[in-house]
């Protein structure tokens, strides 16, 4: 069962294209950036709102009963600071210093922002996701690959309403777009 050929053409297609945007320039980076966290913005905040208008509470405290890991949700909240290395800013440092220049007040700021940016956006997903996707979906979103897609089909059965979806569906493709931008660049200019 390997990859078709109807599956590699988007992918090297998607590649190609914000390859090009990384060797143009840092600046047209940034502003293409922009865009696309704009769009990440729209559709995050229409998505979140949207499961956190459906969170079960026992589902959300692991106290609904589903197997053994219920009650033990409240260990996750033990590993937030686990979660500030996962978003990868390092890769940008060698950009921003070029960016920037030896302006390292300006680096730290966007060091310092764009973490807690992200860290709250991750904490509110992290509610929105675990309240509504019950500790035996996550066994079978792990078990399928754990991919993003994986995560969004779990949470969509347990969604109300395909707009909402659809809107994780475009947030998710934001953000691989603006990871692959981000993390080619850092490279790039290593």
């Amino acid at each position: 069962m390997g990859i078709q050929a109807g599956e590699i053409w988007p992918g090297l297609v998607f590649s190609f294209i914000l390859t090009a945007c990384v060797w143009w320039s840092t600046k047209f980076v940034d502003r293409f950036s922009v865009v696309l966290m704009g769009g990440m913005v729209i559709t995050f905040v229409l998505s979140v709102t949207g499961m956190l208008s459906q969170i079960r509470m026992p589902v959300l405290l692991g106290l609904s009963g589903e197997g053994p890991v219920s009650g033990r949700a409240v260990f996750l909240w033990g590993a937030l600071s686990t979660y500030l290395t996962s978003f990868c800013f390092h890769a940008s440092v060698p950009s921003m210093v070029k960016y920037f220049g030896k302006d390292t007040v300006s680096v730290n700021k966007c060091l310092r922002y764009g973490t807690l940016i992200a860290f709250v956006c991750y904490v509110v997903w992290l509610v929105a996701a675990d309240g509504i996707i019950s500790r035996d979906q996550f066994r079978d979103v792990i078990a399928a690959g754990g991919n993003v897609g994986d995560l969004i089909r779990g949470a969509g059965s347990g969604l109300n309403g395909s707009f909402i979806l659809r809107m994780l569906e475009a947030f998710s493709f934001l953000a691989v777009a603006t990871s692959f931008l981000g993390a080619g660049l850092g490279l790039f200019d290593y």
